[in-house]
């Protein structure tokens, strides 16, 4: 069954350094769980990210492949101070 996440409310202009964090974070939380060819194309796009708002656009699908990961309560709190 599909989940959906919403993006919760987010400090308005996140740091270079937390759009970099946030963005490697997400890549290799997927990378990990999922393995090297697992959500290619969310990975690419992730990568493809420019900004801190391009980024965010990519959390919904990024939350739904990690939602059955066990720690994806904790993975999410900790992307959530970066995002």
């Amino acid at each position: 069954e599909e989940k959906s996440f919403e993006l919760p409310k987010l400090k308005a202009n996140p740091s270079p350094g937390d759009f970099a964090k946030a963005k490697n974070f997400m890549v290799n939380t997927i990378g990990h769980f999922h393995g090297q060819y697992g959500f290619l194309s969310l990975k690419s796009e992730i990568q493809d990210s420019k900004s801190s708002q391009d980024l965010r656009l990519h959390y919904p699908k990024w939350a739904q492949c990690m939602a059955d990961v066990k720690p994806f309560k904790k993975l999410n709190k900790d992307l959530l101070k970066v995002l």
